[in-house]
């Protein structure tokens, strides 16, 4: 039932070119503060990152990868399987 119910209102990780490198990003700082960083340093260290990866992979193409993302059953809290009708009982 546990997994039937995860499987019903679980959230995807993003799934888009340079998901890797935002998710180390933000890995990155939450480690440097849980070390006594500055936070608010720490974030806009991450910001800045996230924006490198950002224009590496190009602005636009990101928002089109992001887009057809936020499509996906699950994506949001708003969209998961459950809320779009779509759950299954097991």
């Amino acid at each position: 039932a546990n997994l039937n119910n995860s499987a019903n209102v679980g959230l995807l990780d993003p799934i888009m070119p340079g998901a890797q490198d935002y998710f180390l990003s933000i890995d990155r700082m939450c480690t440097a503060v849980w070390a006594g960083a500055d936070p608010k340093a720490s974030l806009e260290t991450a910001a800045a990152e996230w924006n490198e990866t950002t224009d590496r992979l190009g602005v636009d193409s990101q928002k089109g990868f992001y887009t057809e993302f936020l499509k996906l059953p699950g994506a949001t809290a708003d969209n998961t399987v459950e809320k779009l009708g779509m759950a299954v009982t097991l």
